[in-house]
């Protein structure tokens, strides 16, 4: 059983957090919350930076815009420095850089898969019995080009900005965050941009 501390953190949380019945939680269950935490709210998002990154300065054309705008949103006192995230969501081309990146390279890089639930369910035209293991990779569905448009492979943050209707068609099949009930808390700021940068399109 794992010791309580004086120490006010995310691991004496979790040395405090109780079961349902009152019972703490063992050493093991403190180290996988512990590690759950490291792997999915701290590597995912070295990882979806770092993308992000990658995609901007190895396309020129894409930095010169993205640079562009942020002069022009700095020179207008529209943003501060450092930039807070209230304002990043005003710049419609950096929200559709962020998005653009998770698409290109999801920092889960394997399925989320979901039970399915009693009686079975018909997915794709094939019957899947109760209890089976099932979900689709991010990677896949994000390279198909009747949701996302031509050129799927390239980083194109413009595919972004074409129209509200395409940006909403390609919110709600974007998997860098899972899908359904299960979906990751991480995604509420990424809910805000979506629908902030959904908005200034359809103006």
């Amino acid at each position: 059983m794992a010791r309580p501390t004086d120490r006010r953190d995310m691991l004496s949380r979790f040395i405090e957090a109780r079961h349902p019945d009152g019972t703490p939680l063992s050493l093991e269950e403190v180290l996988m919350e512990a590690g759950t935490v490291v792997g999915a709210g701290s590597d995912t998002t070295g990882i979806s930076l770092r993308a992000m990154l990658y995609y901007i300065i190895t396309n020129p054309e894409v930095y010169a815009k993205l640079m562009n705008e942020i002069n022009t949103y700095a020179k207008n006192g529209e943003i501060s420095n450092p930039v807070t995230f209230a304002e990043s969501l005003k710049m419609p081309y950096f929200c559709a850089c962020v998005k653009e990146a998770l698409r290109m390279h999801s920092a889960v890089g394997y399925v989320l898969p979901r039970h399915v639930p009693k009686g079975g369910k018909m997915i794709a035209g094939r019957f899947f019995p109760e209890g089976s293991k099932v979900g689709v990779h991010a990677w896949t569905i994000h390279r198909d080009e009747s949701i996302f448009g031509p050129e799927t492979d390239r980083f194109r943050p413009e595919r972004w900005l074409r129209s509200p209707e395409s940006a909403k068609n390609m919110d709600r099949h974007n998997l860098a965050f899972g899908y359904g009930a299960r979906l990751c808390v991480g995604k509420v700021p990424f809910v805000i941009i979506e629908r902030r940068a959904n908005t200034r399109i359809s103006r």
